[in-house]
Order: C-alpha cells, then structure tokens, then sequence
C-alpha cells in the first residue's frame, strides 16, 4: 500500500511541478497603448497604437501607424496604414526608443487590426495603398513612460499614448 501511495505523490508532484514549469515559461503581459488622433472625422479614424509584449527581460513592441509619420506633406489622398516590429526597442526605467522601417508596399488602405502583428497575417480582403510609389526613409522615436502613458516627442507635434489594456 505504501508503495502505491509513494508512486501517487510522486506523479502528482510530478505533475504539478510541471504545469508550474509551463506556465512560467508563458507568463507575458500585453500593454496596449492608444493615441488618439485629434483630427479624426467619422470617415476616418488616424489613431496610432502602441503594443508591448513582455516575458521575463524581453519586451517586443509593434507600431500601428499611418504613412503620414513617413511622408512630408500628404495633400490630395488618404494615408496608408501599418503594423511594424518596433527595430531596437530599448525601454529603460522612464525611457523608450525605437526605430521603425516601414516600406511603402507594406502600407494598406485601411486601419490594420491590433490582433495583426505583421501584413503576412492579413486576410486577402485587406487592399494595399494605392497613391503611386514613395520612398520612406527609416525613422526613430524616443519618449517617456509616465504613469499609464508614453509620451512620444521627436516630431513635430508631441504624442501621448494612453494605456488601455494590460
């Protein structure tokens, strides 16, 4: 009987050690944090969106953006909208710098859906911008995180994005 009570323990134990394991080995937090565009119309909506994907001492971001981050004067046509991997995202204590290198061909027409992290994952539907051809030249960011906010301040207007998930 003692036999099969110690062969009982020791699964269990077993066991619980590793779904403890596993669940450390998935345990992430997502920020999501919005700006909102102060010029929105009820036919278009320009807010940018800011994700941070934490697990353990790594952190991924990805940027939702509009090509307007990226072309000098946009006069005639709508934007083109983006999901980017934030390049050489570094947030350290009340500081975050990135750098985004956004192509034209990767800009669509429309909003791009926060449960997208990259334009591979797009259904068909979703139609490439179509204004000609641009060239877009890499871009770095730098701001602050302060409270439930990043703060964005290297063009010409300062943004600050607000969390609105975690």
């Amino acid at each position: 009987m003692s036999k099969i009570a110690s062969m009982f323990i020791l699964i269990s134990f077993a066991l619980f050690g590793c779904k403890h394991e596993e669940k450390s080995h998935n345990d992430k937090t997502i920020d999501i944090y919005k700006y909102t565009y102060q010029y929105n119309s009820d036919n278009l909506i320009e807010d940018h969106y800011i994700v941070l994907e934490k697990s353990g001492n790594t952190v991924n971001g990805w940027y939702y953006g509009t090509s307007d981050d990226f072309d000098e004067t946009r006069e005639g046509y709508l934007p083109g909208f983006y999901v980017k991997e934030m390049e050489e995202l570094k947030i350290d204590n009340d500081t975050i710098k990135f750098k985004l290198n956004v192509k034209f061909e990767e800009c669509y027409s429309k909003p791009i859906s926060l449960e997208y992290k990259n334009i591979n994952q797009l259904p068909k539907s979703f139609h490439k911008w179509d204004v000609g051809s641009m060239t877009f030249n890499p871009r770095n960011y730098e701001g602050t995180i302060v409270n439930d906010k990043i703060i964005i301040g290297n063009m010409s207007l300062e943004r600050v994005f607000i969390k609105i998930m975690r």
